[in-house]
């Protein structure tokens, strides 16, 4: 049995053409790229991932390292949403499609998910030593979001 076969794609993998967004599940049941356990065990991991950020973060000596590891702690508890939600990619393009409507047309999670895009994309472009508090703050408010979101889905 080669070990490669049994190896499941990231959810973020960019599909080649023609390649099916399904993953064989236990059995050879077809089911969705991120659905099921497959979906929670990724988000469990980015916010696994999300909270050691954060915290190497709320340790790094320089500005500039702090704001990385915060910037890149908020992208992963957004992904770990994502990948509770379904497949992270479909997710990911209906959010970016409601980014300019009007927040009052949109569903409660909806909402919230362009919330948060739109918070953390206007995050991505301030920087300096003055930010680099208020982003550890940012991060460690949306990772507890995203805890939150992922155990009630769980």
């Amino acid at each position: 049995m080669d070990l490669a076969e049994n190896q499941l794609p990231h959810p973020h993998r960019t599909r080649e053409r023609g390649e099916s967004g399904a993953s064989s599940g236990p059995r050879g049941k077809s089911r969705g790229l991120c659905n099921g356990e497959y979906g929670i065990d990724w988000a469990k991991r980015y916010l696994r991932e999300s909270k050691a950020e954060l915290c190497a973060a709320s340790k790094a000596k320089l500005w500039f390292v702090a704001s990385g590891l915060a910037m890149s702690s908020m992208r992963k508890s957004q992904a770990a949403i994502y990948c509770v939600l379904g497949d992270p990619e479909t997710v990911e393009s209906v959010v970016r499609s409601h980014l300019s409507s009007e927040l009052r047309d949109l569903d409660a999670l909806l909402r919230t998910l362009v919330r948060m895009e739109r918070f953390i994309a206007s995050n991505d472009f301030e920087l300096g030593p003055a930010w680099t508090k208020s982003c550890l703050a940012d991060a460690a408010r949306i990772h507890e979001a995203a805890q939150k979101i992922v155990d009630l889905m769980t």
